[in-house]
């Protein structure tokens, strides 16, 4: 579960961690079809029984809220949204029970309800409190997988030249990828709607059912055999990461979450980035080392652990889709040995590069495969999450008007921690999003402060000893 805002997912399309590449070399998949039961992905099946499991959690609706500035054309903007679901077909399907097991149904096309409302005439501090209320409302969204729908859309205005377009879809549908490619498609069928050209969305060459018909194949494969493999050899011995808590880890898992949210200049992300190229690493990766010095300042534990999720989008046809693809992985990294940071590095970059060699494994599938020692209490294999990506639909053209993408309440935790990191021209922005029943806001904010400083040691020096950097 992927995911910026919370979409990380975090992205061209928003890339996921370290700009992972897709695979172009494995063939075409099946032709599209539509409006017919078709097997759901494995990501999907993991989602669909925790709902059968534990149904009417809010944790997995994807709420984005863009504010708008500008004269906006509202039928255009009716005219994308519509474009936009007619494209995607993800963006119309529901997840039904056939007998036990998940199947997807596409509905055909229909125009998307927009709701309006005009909260401009408010004062302004109940304007804003109207706009928290609503935020709150779409992050705490319950959807019903069967009845659908599962993708929801409404705009406030809140001035006479500023609106907010509320989206929301279920993460069973979404990936932090989907972000990048649905601004990019709504921001073009936007502007020409606005020009007085009627958007005519081009079918995809394939659709999401299309991509989950060809995983079930792939899964009986040669390929699919040796990622297992990999992953066994890697987690073999792993154990739990036991960051100190606040309170006693209760005998049961909660979603309740809250997030501290951090700034670094523009001057720190040039140094990042110009450190990546000297040691041939990708931002993502020096990054990841970063958190992982950090955690093991925190907890005493060398052998750090992390999930991540990935793009997982092996087909040339996925690469515009909007759908659930992101998969994660677990990042372990050993901080043993009187080594450098540079050493760390090189070490975090092997560890990536063979997850991104192996991310097509369904993590749900290796969950149920390896039977690591089940605790209800904690989430399996990680409990920690690591999530960057960059915000490349800041190029998007919405035809004259400033779009900005907000930030999300952050009311629920997937795990007991998760740092995800946006880079764009103008810095890095983070937030720690975390479980309110195991940590106080002021622990989170201390591991902020700990990771910047960390950051900026590191880039201003990358021989700096790995011992001093963990005291």
């Amino acid at each position: 579960p992927d995911g910026a805002a919370r979409v990380p997912d975090t992205a061209a399309p928003v890339p996921v961690p370290g700009d992972a590449a897709p695979d172009p070399g494995q063939g075409d998949g099946p032709a599209r079809r539509d409006d017919h039961l078709a097997p759901a992905s494995c990501a999907q099946q993991g989602l669909w029984f925790l709902d059968q499991f534990d149904p009417g959690q809010a944790q997995y609706a994807l709420p984005l809220a863009f504010r708008l500035r500008g004269e906006l054309v509202l039928p255009a903007l009716r005219q994308a949204l519509d474009g936009l679901v007619a494209r995607q077909a993800s963006l119309r399907t529901t997840v039904l029970d056939d007998d036990g097991e998940p199947r997807q149904q596409v509905a055909p096309a229909r125009p998307v309800p927009l709701v309006v409302e005009d909260v401009s005439t408010l004062p302004e501090e109940a304007r804003e409190a109207e706009l928290r209320r609503r935020l709150d409302d779409e992050d705490r969204r319950v959807f019903d997988l069967a009845e659908g729908p599962l993708f929801v859309a409404a705009l406030l205005k809140t001035a006479d030249q500023e609106h907010v377009l509320l989206l929301n879809a279920h993460h069973i549908n979404f990936g932090g990828w989907s972000l990048g490619v649905l601004v990019q498609e709504l921001s073009k069928m936007y502007g020409d709607a606005a020009r007085g050209n009627a958007p005519c969305p081009v079918p995809p060459a394939m659709e999401y059912t299309g991509y989950a018909e060809w995983e079930h194949d792939w899964l009986r494969g040669d390929d699919c055999q040796a990622q297992y493999d990999y992953w066994c050899r890697r987690l073999e011995g792993l154990t739990a990461l036991e960051l100190p808590t606040d309170r006693p880890r209760p005998s049961s898992v909660s979603t309740d979450g809250d997030a501290v949210r951090f700034q670094l200049s523009a001057k720190l992300r040039a140094d990042i980035v110009r450190m990546s190229a000297e040691e041939r690493v990708t931002p993502f990766m020096l990054l990841l080392a970063v958190f992982q010095i950090v955690l093991a300042r925190t907890s005493g534990q060398r052998d750090i652990a992390v999930g991540s999720p990935m793009a997982n989008r092996p087909l040339p046809e996925t690469q515009q889709l909007v759908g659930y693809f992101v998969n994660s992985v677990v990042l372990r990294i050993d901080l043993s040995g009187d080594v450098d940071f540079s050493e760390v590095l090189r070490r975090v970059r092997e560890v990536a590069l063979g997850a991104y060699e192996n991310q097509n494994y369904p993590f749900s599938r290796l969950v149920a495969q390896l039977e690591p020692a089940r605790d209800s209490a904690r989430s399996p294999l990680f409990q920690v999450m690591f999530v960057m990506q960059e915000e490349s639909w800041e190029q998007a053209d919405w035809h004259g008007l400033s779009v900005e993408l907000m930030g999300s309440p952050a009311t629920t935790s997937m795990f007991d921690v998760t740092l995800s990191v946006s880079m764009s021209a103008h810095g890095i922005s983070g937030d720690i999003r975390y479980r309110t029943d195991l940590f106080d806001k002021s622990r989170m904010e201390r591991l902020a402060a700990d990771f910047e400083h960390v950051v900026e040691r590191v880039t201003r020096h990358a021989g700096a000893d790995l011992t001093e950097l963990l005291a």
